[in-house]
């Protein structure tokens, strides 16, 4: 099973289907107008440094790793795929690392923000956002069991 995550830096609000059309406008060239910026640099290098991007892993170390591909970086996004039986951690470590450096963490397949800074998610119904969080950390579990059997 693939799993896909967004990961994206903004100042302004935003409801889920703002992200999802921001996620659906992502790929092509860079933009210089939406830099990664300081935030993305920083949330790349703690992730790498967990989870070494599939480049930096010798042939062997490959299998072990929750990455599908190479993420996809440009237009101030990161769309990070994912697979195999560290998915629904590296998940969670995601949404930790989105939280700590300020980013929005979107996922399209439920078309709902899993975590952003305060004041950014619209559509939020409280603080704690536990609704979103516990379905989306109950939907990767399971996306973890049913790869192992």
């Amino acid at each position: 099973m693939r799993v896909e995550i967004g990961v994206f830096f903004t100042e302004t609000p935003l409801t889920d289907k703002d992200a999802l059309q921001r996620y659906r406008a992502h790929g092509g060239e860079p933009d210089p107008d939406r830099p990664m910026g300081p935030c993305i640099d920083a949330f790349l290098t703690d992730l790498a440094a967990r989870y070494p991007r599939l480049d930096a892993l010798p042939e062997e170390g490959r299998t072990v790793s929750p990455w599908s591909g190479d993420f996809d970086i440009s237009d101030g996004l990161v769309r990070i795929a994912m697979g195999g039986i560290q998915c629904a951690d590296a998940v969670e470590f995601i949404m930790d690392l989105a939280d700590q450096h300020g980013l929005v963490c979107f996922d399209p397949k439920t078309c709902s923000i899993l975590t952003a800074p305060p004041g950014i998610h619209l559509d939020k119904q409280s603080d704690a956002a536990i609704w979103p969080l516990t379905l989306a950390t109950l939907s990767l579990a399971l996306v973890g069991l049913l790869w192992l059997h």
